[in-house]
């Protein structure tokens, strides 16, 4: 997101600051706040860490990059709990089948404004589904509540085993793999 934790605080305050729920009403209007900001500034923080989604297995350079990241984070006073994998599947599961809900079509119409070609694996994936109906939406809709229900709770149930405390943030790889070249990434 940044290069630099000082740009994130300098990020988020200035989105926070623009006060964007009067432009988006999905967004919750919390103002930014620096009481709260101080307070975890003063504090070890718990540390969520998840290697992998329990469907892509992270490739041994990331492995080893979040093992030293773990040590670094341990070193400097904070708590690492290690964060279960569950739910992920079912999670991706749902988001998959939201993608074709109206048979790729969204995206489709805005590939073609733009004018550009596709990209095979994209137009492969949004091909694969056809329109759903408002009643099969809505139950997809049901199952993500669910879903994001339990993950809540599952968040709130994951405590550090030396403080006590809920994890303050979960940090996973953003890819399972380094680099690879054009148009091979799945």
């Amino acid at each position: 997101m940044t290069r630099s934790l000082s740009s994130m605080k300098a990020i988020t305050r200035a989105v926070l600051d623009s006060q964007p729920w009067l432009h988006d009403p999905r967004v919750v209007p919390i103002p930014w706040r620096q009481s709260i900001f101080e307070e975890v500034q003063k504090r070890p923080l718990v540390i969520g860490i998840m290697y992998d989604d329990g469907v892509v297995k992270v490739h041994p350079p990331i492995e080893r990059v979040l093992e030293e990241m773990t040590k670094k984070i341990t070193a400097a006073g904070h708590e690492v709990v290690k964060w279960s994998s569950s739910l992920h599947k079912e999670s991706i599961a749902i988001m998959d089948e939201y993608y074709t809900a109206d048979g790729g079509e969204d995206i489709r119409r805005s590939i073609q404004a733009g004018g550009e070609p596709f990209i095979p694996h994209v137009e492969a994936l949004i091909n694969r589904g056809s329109p759903i109906s408002v009643y099969d939406y809505w139950q997809i809709s049901k199952r993500k509540t669910a879903i994001q229900k339990a993950y809540m709770d599952k968040w709130n149930a994951v405590k550090g085993l030396i403080s006590g405390k809920t994890v303050d943030v979960l940090l996973t790889p953003t890819m399972g793999h380094v680099a690879v070249p054009h148009n091979t990434c799945r």
